[in-house]
């Protein structure tokens, strides 16, 4: 019951800011988009490795490693300097603990094992922080994975682009014969 009552606190103060709101309106959208556009990558680097074909692979690759390279940077951005994000969530709190309610202030108390503005304060930092550099850790794990399918895209590009060029010199001694013997 506390924690739907401070739940319904921060909805209320969400409701208020508009751009959060909207980031709150659109994000389900947002995530189905970009989760509809790695299927499509994944799908082409399928195809390309299926069909063995090198446009297809080269694209793979070049999506594939924009998308590393800018987790990387965000990874490094969650895991980097927290100060300025650590002080924004403690000013965030100090300016709005005064609008709670008792029953909201025992159950953030509860909730986060603190007492008082200033250690309910850190609590929540810590937290946030903790989630943060969680965040952070998962985006460099997937971006190991995501190194391997680049390693495996370049293999697989230049396997099939020396498959391709065995054939085609294959084909060019077969013609240079036929010219010959006759």
């Amino acid at each position: 019951n506390e924690i739907n009552q401070f739940l319904s606190y921060i909805e209320q103060y969400i409701t208020d800011d508009a751009v959060v709101q909207k980031a709150i309106t659109y994000a389900p959208t947002i995530i189905l988009v970009f989760g509809s556009f790695l299927c499509l990558i994944a799908l082409l680097g399928c195809c390309g490795a299926c069909k063995e074909s090198r446009c297809l692979l080269g694209t793979f690759f070049g999506v594939i490693f924009i998308l590393f390279v800018a987790q990387c940077v965000v990874a490094g951005l969650a895991l980097g300097d927290k100060a300025d994000v650590s002080s924004e969530i403690k000013q965030i709190v100090n300016d709005n603990w005064s609008k709670l309610t008792e029953d909201q202030v025992a159950s953030i108390e509860n909730l986060f094992s603190c007492s008082g503005q200033t250690s309910c304060a850190n609590a929540i930092e810590a937290d946030f922080m903790a989630l943060l550099s969680t965040a952070g850790i998962a985006l460099f794990i997937v971006a190991g994975i995501q190194l391997v399918s680049i390693i495996s895209a370049c293999h697989l590009y230049v396997v099939v682009g020396n498959r391709q060029n065995a054939v085609y010199l294959d084909n060019v001694q077969k013609e240079n014969r036929a010219y010959y013997a006759a």
